[in-house]
């Protein structure tokens, strides 16, 4: 029976004993049992009850306005950045309060990739732009030659912004 190991990302901080189960010999096992204990570790994380001073009381529906956020409602409605649809499908949080929001967004013709970075109040950030070096707050950025769609969002530790997705090429969609 092999015993109880703490996994990381890397292999060498498994035990001699542990290397040596049948189980974790396989680097393709070594590696599913890190995602499985990762994603069991965020379930843990995420089961954990979040209290706030303002909850009237902790785990009910908070219905009361946000005070500070988007003047008050807590959510932010008619957040146009394109000419037509626009669906947001990431968040990241930054050191600073600040939301980043990306999705994709109609340009008139088809989609382009869209972020959106807000204020911690809920207002547009005007001092984020596009790489034209304008955007006020919101901008299109456009790369395929077609349809584009960012999905992810995460922040790199020297504040850059990474978003993926895919885009068409014209003939099919590469990432």
């Amino acid at each position: 029976m092999p015993s109880l190991v703490t996994l990381t990302n890397s292999p060498r901080s498994l035990s001699a004993a542990a290397l040596r189960s049948p189980i974790l010999r396989s680097p393709i096992h070594r590696a599913l049992l890190t995602a499985l204990v990762t994603a069991l570790g965020l379930l843990m994380l995420l089961a954990a009850p979040v209290t706030r001073a303002q909850d009237p009381t902790p785990g009910s529906l908070h219905t009361s306005p946000f005070p500070g956020f988007a003047s008050g409602s807590g959510k932010i409605a008619n957040l146009a950045i394109g000419s037509g649809h626009d669906d947001a499908r990431a968040l990241a949080l930054q050191p600073d309060g600040k939301i980043l929001v990306a999705g994709y967004c109609s340009n008139g013709s088809d989609y382009d990739f869209c972020l959106a970075r807000l204020q911690p109040d809920g207002e547009l950030d005007d001092t984020f732009d596009g790489p034209s070096g304008n955007g006020n707050g919101k901008f299109l950025l456009p790369v395929g030659s077609s349809n584009d769609y960012a999905y992810a969002l995460t922040l790199q530790p020297d504040g850059k912004i990474l978003v993926a997705g895919y885009c068409s090429n014209g003939s099919d969609y590469d990432f």
